[in-house]
């Protein structure tokens, strides 16, 4: 169990378990580095805030986490789209802003 393990830091990098000189003892630790370090790598991207979170998004849906029951599936399905449709109406909240005061300034 991660929560029964010393705490080690070594150079800006933290591992839950002890460090051989080589590399880590455990996979645990190598796979949490590896995820840590693909977010990492997303969040410097010049890639646009909102971009950045689609990709973010993508990833953590790429991680195999194991199967879920039929109803927590629906759940998080219901979630996600949620979450989807909650940064669709910010985008498009953003373009009429901009096209109303586009259209007003024309008027004026």
């Amino acid at each position: 169990m991660l929560m029964n393990r010393t705490k080690i830091e070594t150079k800006g990098q933290m591992c839950f378990c002890k460090i051989k000189k080589e590399g880590y003892n455990c996979s645990e630790c190598y796979h949490l580095l590896k995820m840590v370090n693909k977010v990492k790598q997303i969040i410097d991207s010049s890639q646009s805030g909102y971009e950045k979170r689609i990709a973010l998004f993508d990833y953590l849906e790429s991680l195999d986490v194991g199967e879920l029951r039929p109803n927590e599936k629906k759940r998080v399905d219901c979630l996600l789209q949620s979450r989807l449709y909650s940064e669709l109406a910010k985008q498009s909240m953003k373009q009429y802003k901009k096209l109303t005061a586009e259209e007003f300034s024309k008027v004026q």
